[in-house]
């Protein structure tokens, strides 16, 4: 009797650890499948205080590059020249059409913005995202006047020279 005992308690011994395996296995085999599901899938999460706009999820953005501005800016002892390159993005064909047809009152909102600018503020480092930013609400403030839609996402400064 005491030997069939010890004959099954390997056999329970056996199955336990058996057992635990397979549940480790198992709980890696599922794990894996949610890591690489996860991973793979097509879903873009968006918080509500993104700066992506909602159109950008779909639509691509639209391009228009505004012709060369020079101007002066005023320095300590001289005048300086500035020489700025602009892109306008904007992710809506329509408005893209209404911002080539206003493009002049645009230039317009552009060269007064920066005949208050001096040397000192353009030369400053950091000062690039802040004309942007500017540039940006002086547009949008302007195509909300003429057109009652701000029209533009960003405004990227393709090229700055400043002598």
């Amino acid at each position: 009797m005491t030997n069939v005992a010890t004959e099954e308690q390997p056999k329970k011994k056996t199955f336990l650890i058996l057992a635990i395996v397979s549940v480790v296995l198992l709980a890696l085999a599922a794990g894996g499948w949610f890591f690489y599901s996860q991973k793979n899938s097509n879903f873009v999460e968006v918080s509500a205080d993104s700066d992506i706009a909602p159109m950008a999820m779909v639509k691509k953005p639209q391009f228009i590059s505004m012709p060369r501005f020079v101007v002066s800016v005023e320095g300590e002892s001289r005048l300086h020249y500035l020489m700025l390159e602009l892109s306008l993005m904007t992710y809506d064909p329509e408005q893209q059409a209404a911002m080539t047809e206003m493009m002049p009152v645009l230039r317009n909102a552009v060269v007064k913005l920066l005949n208050g600018k001096t040397f000192d503020n353009l030369s400053v480092s950091g000062s690039l995202p802040v004309l942007e930013d500017e540039l940006r609400d002086v547009l949008q403030a302007q195509m909300n006047d003429m057109t009652g839609s701000k029209g533009l996402e960003r405004v990227l400064i393709t090229k700055l020279v400043v002598q």
